[in-house]
């Protein structure tokens, strides 16, 4: 399932270098992007994904409860 995860991720990467893309698509290929490397430990992406859900940044919904989660 991550070699999946792994591929969307790419292929929105891509799309958004290849040309423009909407914020919203945007701000899901790095909520993606994101949580894939925390998932995978990385800590930054843990504090910086966190930081998002906790308080609602880059049109990402609101879930504090899930921002505390990538934050502990």
């Amino acid at each position: 399932m991550r070699d999946r995860k792994k591929g969307k991720v790419v292929e929105l990467f891509k799309e958004i270098a290849a040309r423009e893309v909407s914020d919203a698509k945007l701000d899901m290929c790095l909520e993606e992007f994101l949580t894939m490397a925390a998932d995978n430990e990385n800590t930054a992406a843990q504090l910086n994904l966190g930081d998002l859900f906790f308080n609602g940044k880059l049109d990402i919904l609101k879930n504090e409860e899930k921002g505390l989660s990538y934050l502990n």
